[in-house]
């Protein structure tokens, strides 16, 4: 399983072409973190809020990238990134098993995580949106019923972290019945993520301005989820969204009773997380399709394990939307291709520098426009005068 996790590692780097996920520091990665890092020591940096919640795992990342160079910062985020996602992947491969017992189906609850073909821009060899991959991952942690002590202490480490890097985790509680493990790791994340609200003022960082449009949600979670889920391709969204809902049809026609509890919560979680995510109004994120399409997928799979029904078409379909999003063909594969080097960008940092005897200098990141300001003292110093 390490080789596995290894190998969808390097997919999930190769997967960037042009400058490269390996000299590309993605969007909040820099703006954000890395800014936040420089300036604020590592306890401190463990119990600092963002956006309304605490985020465990980037920060704890951050605290040891920034042991790093800056020239390989980039490198250390990309690995570390697509590290988490590929060994999720394994995870869930192996969490399945008990629900799904088939393989094909295992891999098909798992190719989201290390070679997503949806948000490819935002997700994937970055850290700041691992909270999503990590997502994902706990609802098949929360279904896990491991007899052997590792498995429920991976299950339970993945559940922590997941709640401790977005306490929204916590919608998955009603699935934890009988799993006092799962439930105490729960419960551990949600008391770190209380630290942030009671002594930090976590809400405080978030807007208060709200606008719910449900009509709005409803149909961007038909285009943007049912119209991708097993449907890569950017343009005709009906043909994926027909095509969804006649793998559903399909695998749910005749599926037990007995065996209907585990696609209707992926069904259900599917719509009631990326309502809420999206209902407030303003941009809809393609993070949000992701953990909507992968939930629906996981519906999908483990309805098909229970009737039997569409097993090979839903791996086919699966399977060509990975080598859709893997060649370039996704929705926004490339926009981080065409982002600043991140080399590149600290070797001009440095001159200006020098030029201007500066205290501060920016230093482009990805997407295109994206900044990220470093004190031209630690250039220098990692970088050296041109």
């Amino acid at each position: 399983m390490v080789a596995l996790a290894l190998l969808l590692t390097s997919l999930s780097l190769l997967r960037i072409r042009g400058t490269g996920a390996v000299d590309t520091i993605w969007a909040e990665d820099g703006s954000t973190f890395l800014q936040q890092s420089l300036h604020t020591g590592p306890l401190r940096l463990l119990i600092k809020p963002y956006n309304g919640y605490m985020h465990l795992v980037p920060r704890l990342v951050f605290t040891v990238a920034r042991l790093f160079p800056l020239q390989d910062l980039a490198a250390v985020l990309a690995v570390t990134g697509a590290l988490i996602s590929s060994a999720l992947a394994v995870f869930v491969y192996r969490a399945g098993a008990g629900h799904l017992r088939s393989r094909l189906l295992q891999a098909v609850v798992a190719a989201p995580l290390a070679l997503t073909w949806v948000a490819q821009a935002e997700l994937g060899d970055n850290v700041v949106n691992a909270q999503w991959f990590l997502l994902y991952a706990a609802f098949w942690a929360a279904l896990y019923q491991s007899d052997s002590r590792r498995g429920r202490m991976t299950a339970s480490a993945v559940i922590f972290f997941a709640v401790a890097s977005d306490p929204f985790v916590a919608v998955y509680a009603p699935l934890l019945r009988r799993k006092p493990a799962q439930r105490n790791a729960m419960a551990s994340g949600l008391v770190y993520q209380g630290i942030g609200v009671v002594f930090m003022g976590a809400l405080s960082s978030r807007a208060s301005e709200r606008r719910y449009d449900i009509p709005r949600s409803t149909g961007a979670y038909l285009v943007h989820v049912v119209g991708h889920t097993v449907w890569a391709a950017t343009g005709f969204w009906l043909i994926g969204a027909v095509l969804c809902a006649g793998l559903i049809v399909w695998t749910c026609h005749r599926l037990p009773r007995s065996r209907a509890q585990v696609p209707t919560a992926a069904f259900a979680y599917s719509v009631l997380i990326y309502f809420a995510l999206s209902i407030e109004g303003g941009f809809i994120a393609g993070r949000y399709a992701y953990i909507g399409m992968a939930l629906l997928l996981s519906g999908i799979a483990a309805a098909a394990a229970g009737s039997g029904r569409g097993r090979r078409l839903l791996a086919g379909a699966v399977a060509v939307s990975v080598c859709w999003g893997w060649f370039g063909g996704g929705p926004d594969a490339q926009l981080r291709a065409h982002s600043p080097s991140w080399r590149a960008q600290l070797r001009l940092a440095a001159a200006r520098c020098v030029l201007t005897h500066a205290d501060v200098t920016d230093v482009g990141i990805a997407p295109a426009g994206w900044k990220v300001h470093l004190p031209c003292p630690l250039v220098l110093r990692d970088v050296g005068a041109p």
